[in-house]
């Protein structure tokens, strides 16, 4: 099991302070982060990894709830809501991307209405 020694990390280059973790659980869909620390083991830990969520990789919240979906490069996976409340994260600077919907299916406009 991986322990955060030091709540903060160094700041990204377009901030100027150092940011804070914080769960996976706390983005919202279409906020980019990558991964702080995986409070995991074993074969749970070995998967995250071999789907490519690793500590450098940028990825984007595409569904909260069961299954979690996050966005790694051209990939989606799903992670279960236990598992995504143990990955600690680190925001963006630009947190979200304007216009980005959840991963659900199209919306449709009715008729007539552009």
């Amino acid at each position: 099991m991986l322990k955060v020694e030091t709540p903060l990390v160094e700041p990204y280059p377009e901030t100027a302070e150092p940011v804070l973790p914080v769960p996976l659980t706390e983005l919202a869909v279409g906020e980019r982060a990558r991964l702080h620390t995986a409070d995991l083991v074993g074969r749970d830990r070995e998967m995250l990894f071999a789907l490519g969520l690793a500590t450098s990789i940028r990825f984007r919240l595409c569904k909260t709830g069961n299954p979690w979906i996050v966005q790694i490069r051209g990939t989606r996976v799903g992670l279960s809501e236990a598992v995504a409340h143990r990955l600690l994260v680190i925001r963006d600077a630009g947190h979200r991307e304007p216009g980005r919907r959840d991963a659900g299916p199209p919306q449709r406009t009715p008729a007539g209405h552009a």
